[in-house]
């Protein structure tokens, strides 16, 4: 026992031998992520969301076959993710169309309890319509982390920790001339920090 067999010591065809082990140990990875991502859906499963009213939903990317689509459909990075989200660092949400629900539309990066990053085709920022499905996404979210927490909680003290290692950047609420509502968490000014 523990002593490996002369015909793998020395293999006949080296490099058949080579590819039949790296198609082990990728088969041994991928039961690894696939099962990653059965824990991830199984756990957020609750932040799916769904508005009539703007015609979007969000759900929680599936799969790493999934995630390899949306990255190539939408001509972006996402498919470099699927370890790090089937690990738990961060989490892939998938923005869909009602009337097209599996047709990628826009890929959205939840990180450290805050929105790290949504885009659509060739990393494309969002619409002021994906920005408004974002902010109900995101009331969905708080009712849901409200309902966890235990009764005496500070909200305002737990949502301030979902902002911790955000970066400070000068004047990121001075974008427009004109007055206007800005919700900016990827970064903080001054009067937001």
């Amino acid at each position: 026992e523990g002593a490996v067999p002369k015909s793998l010591q020395w293999p006949k065809d080296l490099k058949a031998a080579h590819d039949d082990m790296t198609a082990r140990v990728r088969y041994k990875e991928d039961e690894e992520l696939a099962a990653g991502f059965e824990a991830r859906c199984e756990e957020m499963r609750e932040y799916a969301y769904e508005s009539p009213e703007l015609g979007m939903s969000i759900r929680i990317c599936s799969s790493q076959m999934e995630m390899i689509t949306e990255g190539k459909v939408l001509e972006h990075c996402v498919g470099r993710y699927a370890k790090d989200h089937a690990n738990g660092k961060t989490t892939i949400f998938l923005i869909r169309r009602i009337e097209e629900p599996e047709r990628p539309y826009y890929t959205l990066e939840w990180k450290n309890g805050a929105i790290n990053q949504n885009h659509t085709e060739h990393n494309h920022l969002q619409t002021e319509e994906v920005l408004a499905f974002e902010r109900e996404w995101l009331a969905h979210v708080a009712e849901i982390e409200r309902k966890k927490q235990k009764k005496g909680t500070n909200l305002m003290v737990f949502f301030a920790r979902q902002l911790r290692g955000v970066p400070y950047v000068a004047q990121t609420l001075e974008v427009n001339n004109k007055e206007r509502l800005i919700i900016n968490l990827r970064q903080l000014d001054c009067t937001t920090y």
